[in-house]
C-alpha cells in the first residue's frame, strides 16, 4: 500500500495527502497497471486543472477501454438488460453504440445511438424538426436483447456498411422481387395442378 502510495506521490510530484486521494479514485486499478494508467492519463492534462479532475476524466475513459477490450474479446460482462442500460448511460450518452444486425430489429445500415437525455435513438431517420427518432419500447426491448446476446458489437460501428445503405436496400429489394416471382410461379403450378385434377376428375365421371 505504501509503495503505491509513493509511486503516485512521485508520478505527480505532489504530497502524501493529494497521493491518497488519488489513489482513492484508482482504487480498482492494480499496482502492474499503474505506469500504464499514468501515461494514458497525460492526455487529459490541461492547464489549471487540478491533478483530481484530470485523474477522473482519465480514469473515466481508462474504465471504458477496459471493458471495451473485453467485450471486443468476446467476454460477456453484463447479465442483464439492467446492467447493460447502466454501462450504455454511463459511457455512451450522446455516442453511436452500435450499428444492427440480424435479430436486433433493424438493418444493418442502421446506427442505433444515446442522446443526453439517455434515450435509445434510430440515427438512420429523423423528424421534420432535425431529431433522430427514439426507438419505441418493443423496438428497445427487441434492440437491448439482440446486444446483451452480442455484447462484441458494443461501441462497434460499421461505418462501411452504413455508407452501403442503398446498395443493401437495392439488394433487399431484388431477393424481395425473386420472391415474388417464385410465390407467383408456385402459384401458377398449384392453379394447374388443381386444374389437371379436376380435369382428370371430370374425365373419371364421364368414363364412368
Amino acid at each position: 500500500m505504501e509503495d503505491r502510495i509513493d509511486f503516485i506521490k512521485d508520478a505527480l510530484d505532489i504530497n502524501e495527502v493529494k497521493a491518497r486521494i488519488i489513489n482513492e479514485l484508482i482504487k480498482d486499478i492494480p499496482d502492474d497497471k499503474l505506469a500504464h494508467f499514468f501515461a494514458f492519463r497525460l492526455n487529459f492534462v490541461e492547464e489549471k486543472m487540478s491533478s483530481e479532475l484530470i485523474t477522473k476524466k482519465a480514469i473515466f475513459e481508462y474504465k471504458r477501454l477496459l471493458i471495451q477490450a473485453r467485450l471486443k474479446n468476446g467476454e460477456k460482462i453484463f447479465k442483464t438488460i439492467s446492467q447493460l442500460k447502466k454501462y450504455l448511460n454511463d459511457y455512451y450518452k450522446g455516442k453511436d453504440i452500435s450499428n444492427c444486425g440480424q435479430g436486433s430489429g433493424f438493418l444493418e445500415f442502421v446506427v442505433i445511438g444515446i442522446d443526453k437525455e439517455g434515450n435509445l435513438i434510430n440515427k438512420n431517420v429523423q423528424n421534420e424538426f432535425g431529431s433522430y427518432l427514439k426507438l419505441t419500447a418493443d423496438e428497445e426491448a427487441v434492440y437491448l436483447n439482440w446486444l446483451l446476446e452480442n455484447q462484441f458489437r458494443i461501441g462497434v460501428v460499421d461505418y462501411e456498411a452504413v455508407a452501403r445503405k442503398e446498395a443493401i436496400l437495392k439488394e433487399i429489394e431484388e431477393k424481395y422481387k425473386q420472391q415474388e416471382i417464385e410465390n407467383t410461379q408456385a402459384k401458377i403450378s398449384d392453379n394447374r395442378a388443381t386444374a389437371l385434377i379436376a380435369n382428370l376428375a371430370q374425365a373419371k365421371r364421364i368414363a364412368g
